[in-house]
């Protein structure tokens, strides 16, 4: 049975109650992704071992907060909710954006690196990594985007002739506007602003890189030499939902 775990204006998804001497794995969806998608992280069989899954479904609109950044803010309140909880082992599986928030955890908050592992499923490294949605978006003014381009963007993914944005464009239907567009601003931001390739190297004691073997990415895995990189068969951007059977097995081996 899923339990939710409320910090601030972040929600999380589990199967347990918390026991900060465990080891916690954070699973951290892509832009407008459902944290059910991910559940199966639930079926890892491990000793003091814990999965919570974030829900950016129930991330609270800050539009009325003036010069917010999204997913430095999410970093943030991750670091105050390990302090707060006191939880001292933890580790990331991250999706598309959100590779970038432990990045930003562990450059401006957290002190001591080196400590937790990090499963990267093609998130963003490199500025080429945002996808032609995410730099379609932050061309836009926000209000345009809000009053027009998001529906726009919701009726084109669903007559997409791939599966996987068709599937995706009815998550768009329950995802707020305002927050689209701001967590594509803010992957947009920081993607070119700062080098996260070279802190993904350099903060984590074991990285990985999982790839779909259908996604264009040769520039990304070029630079990625010398890292450990999965690929994950007859998939792309989203081999977690599109071959969940081989994902899992490269998972619970990577996780075990």
């Amino acid at each position: 049975m899923m339990k939710k775990i409320y910090f601030r204006n972040l929600c999380f998804l589990t199967n347990k109650k918390l026991k900060n001497d465990y080891d916690i794995l954070f699973v951290l969806p892509g832009l407008a992704s459902k944290a059910e998608e991910y559940d199966y992280f639930f079926k890892i069989k491990k000793r003091n071992f814990q999965v919570l899954i974030l829900d950016f479904f129930f991330f609270k609109n800050l539009s009325h907060t003036y010069g917010v950044d999204y997913l430095f803010y999410i970093s943030r309140q991750i670091y105050l909710f390990l302090k707060f909880k006191k939880i001292k082992k933890f580790h990331f599986y991250v999706h598309s954006m959100s590779s970038i928030i432990p990045i930003l955890l562990f450059k401006y908050f957290v002190k001591k690196r080196k400590l937790s592992n990090l499963i990267n499923n093609e998130g963003n490294l490199i500025p080429s990594d945002c996808s032609f949605i995410t730099q379609k978006t932050v061309s836009y003014d926000n209000n345009f985007f809000k009053n027009n381009g998001y529906l726009n963007l919701i009726k084109k993914t669903q007559f997409s002739d791939e599966l996987e944005i068709k599937d995706w464009s009815a998550n768009l239907l329950d995802f707020d506007a305002n927050n689209f567009y701001n967590f594509c601003k803010s992957t947009y931001f920081w993607s070119n602003k700062v080098n996260l390739l070279f802190y993904f190297k350099l903060f984590f004691k074991k990285k990985i890189y999982l790839y779909g073997e259908k996604s264009k990415n040769p520039i990304v895995l070029k630079k990625l030499f010398g890292c450990k990189m999965v690929k994950i068969s007859n998939s792309n951007h989203f081999s977690h939902i599109y071959n969940k059977s081989f994902f899992n097995r490269s998972l619970l081996k990577l996780l075990t």
